[in-house]
């Protein structure tokens, strides 16, 4: 039994074309490669379990004639299987180029997505640097509200000292109220006694003069007693028949 054979289409094949439109010249699959280029590229492409059997399958165009009909006959239905394989074969290249270009999509929408990695990455430093202005803020918001404290907690002492200042002051004024009445007081007395004083000055001075007078009154009465004596004794001497005795009552 001959061994099996993979051969391309025969020349009575129409033209075939590539997914890029351009013609592929009639031809075995079996060519001799540095004879058809096309083929040659066109082969290159093919899945690889496909390439290694034309590679261990390539006979010549005179090769084929040389084989029995049965053969050629078998030949001619595997070429008339080739044209739709081929067709299968390019749209499965269609296929990969929009694979491919949804792999370009794929790497641009990679490259959009590392950019936008990097700008969330940038961001994401922004904010930490937000976050570590808004630690500053709050921690200046603590330091002025301890200072605040600390400033209300030396308020309200200044403002306890100064009720204290306060009430000693009205105290010291209370004080001063009273010493002041207190001074008043005193001089209130003071003057009191200076005219007491003044009074009993000028009662020294009355019962000095009454004493004083009292004396000449007691002259004046030693004097008038004498004088009555004198007078009685004269008139009892001139006149002895005058009643003296009046005047003796006077005197006594």
């Amino acid at each position: 039994m001959p061994a099996p054979v993979r051969v391309g289409p025969s020349t009575s094949q129409p033209a075939r074309t590539t997914s890029s439109g351009s013609q592929l010249q009639p031809t075995y699959l079996g060519s001799t490669p540095d004879k058809d280029e096309e083929f040659v590229r066109l082969r290159g492409t093919l899945p690889k379990p496909v390439r290694d059997f034309i590679r261990s399958n390539s006979p010549t165009r005179e090769e084929i004639a040389g084989l029995p009909l049965s053969t050629q006959r078998a030949i001619k239905t595997v070429e008339k299987c080739w044209t739709p394989a081929q067709q299968k074969y390019l749209e499965g290249m269609g296929v990969v180029d929009s694979v491919v270009a949804a792999s370009v999509n794929v790497s641009r929408a990679a490259i959009q997505l590392t950019s936008a990695s990097e700008k969330m990455g940038r961001l994401l430093a922004d904010v930490q640097v937000m976050k570590e202005e808004g630690r500053k803020v709050l921690n200046d918001l603590e330091e002025e509200k301890k200072l605040r404290a600390t400033s209300e907690d030396v308020l309200m002492r200044r403002e306890e000292d100064l009720k204290e200042k306060e009430a000693e002051l009205e105290l010291a004024t209370k004080r001063s109220s009273d010493l002041e009445e207190q001074l008043e007081n005193e001089k209130k007395i003071q003057a009191e006694l200076r005219a007491a004083l003044e009074k009993t000055a000028d009662r020294e001075e009355a019962v000095a003069e009454f004493k004083s007078s009292e004396a000449y009154l007691a002259d004046q009465e030693k004097v008038y007693f004498l004088t009555m004596e004198e007078l009685i004794d004269t008139v009892s001497k001139k006149r002895p028949d005058w009643d003296v005795q009046f005047l003796k009552d006077e005197l006594s």
